[in-house]
């Protein structure tokens, strides 16, 4: 998957989450309306992370594959 596709993801999850924490904030739920609105958030933190961690390690392959070879 490519990095762009992870944050697409990663910001769809937040935005799936928000309707659910406003819908059990209706309901007068505060503490499960917070626990959601979080649980969304670091989800989608994370799926932001891996995305981010992908484009280092492609960077970082693409860096040790331009590199000369100091050994011949």
């Amino acid at each position: 998957m490519s990095p762009q596709n992870w944050l697409r993801l990663a910001t769809l999850c937040f935005v799936l989450s928000l309707p659910l924490s406003i819908w059990s904030l209706w309901q007068g739920r505060y503490s499960e309306a917070l626990f959601q609105f979080f649980l969304g958030a670091s989800v989608a933190l994370l799926l932001r992370r891996r995305g981010e961690m992908k484009v280092a390690l492609l960077r970082q392959a693409t860096a040790q594959n331009a590199e000369p070879d100091d050994a011949a």
